[in-house]
């Protein structure tokens, strides 16, 4: 009886050890056993398991999303790789889509694990729900926004002024400061993530507006 997606395991004559199978488990129920009658002995189970690489989901960026039944876990939630149960294919589907978009609906779910691109495309609370052998799960997350701080040290009539703009390591392409109506792009100094913009300034500027994008 292993690999079965069955909710309940019954037997009423012989003896069965049933581990290894997944009763719909996920990370929020990780510990509860699958209800048996007669002589059926779970000792551990699969759980669904739901992880984003990267880690952080933020808005404009891609996100795998990886669903697997990859490991098993017992009544005291230790957990192991369950490289010893063989998982038979099957399809996922994505029935439905919170604060992003996914460029597939039907995943195949192959040797225990399925990917989905999820792209995020509004701040706040993005989720995923998907059907697997049948059941529905939706998973919550969070969608930020690109770390991005713009700061300027104190600026002084006719002397050069220095603004910088910090980025996630891993950020990309351009970045514009709008000062004063005027834009201005950004350029790498050192090969760190700082970024410096020098601006000649001839007049007073008692109000100064800064406003930075990505692009």
């Amino acid at each position: 009886m292993n690999n079965s997606n069955t909710v309940n395991a019954t037997t009423d004559t012989a003896s069965a050890i049933a581990n290894g199978n997944w009763w719909g488990n996920t990370v929020d129920d990780l510990i509860t056993a699958p209800n048996t009658w007669g002589n059926v002995t779970v000792d551990n189970w699969l759980f669904l398991n739901v992880t984003a690489n990267p880690t952080e989901i933020y808005v404009g960026k891609n996100s795998v999303i990886t669903v697997d039944l990859k490991h098993i876990t017992d009544a005291q939630g230790s957990i192991s790789e369950a490289d010893e149960y063989e998982l038979h294919d099957c399809d996922l589907e994505v029935v439905d889509v919170v604060g992003g978009s996914v460029n597939e609906t039907s995943v195949s779910f192959t040797n225990g694990s399925a990917d989905i691109n999820y792209l995020a495309e509004e701040m706040g609370n993005g989720s995923l729900t998907i059907n697997l052998l049948g059941l529905d799960f939706t998973f919550n997350f969070v969608i930020n926004i690109s770390s991005l701080y713009v700061h300027a040290d104190d600026i002084y009539v006719g002397q050069n002024a220095t603004v910088y703009a910090n980025l996630p390591s891993d950020a990309t392409g351009n970045v514009t400061i709008t000062l004063n109506d005027e834009n201005y792009t950004l350029y790498w100094i050192q090969e760190k993530v700082i970024l410096q913009l020098v601006i000649w300034l001839l007049e007073i500027i008692q109000f100064m507006d800064i406003m930075a994008v990505m692009i």
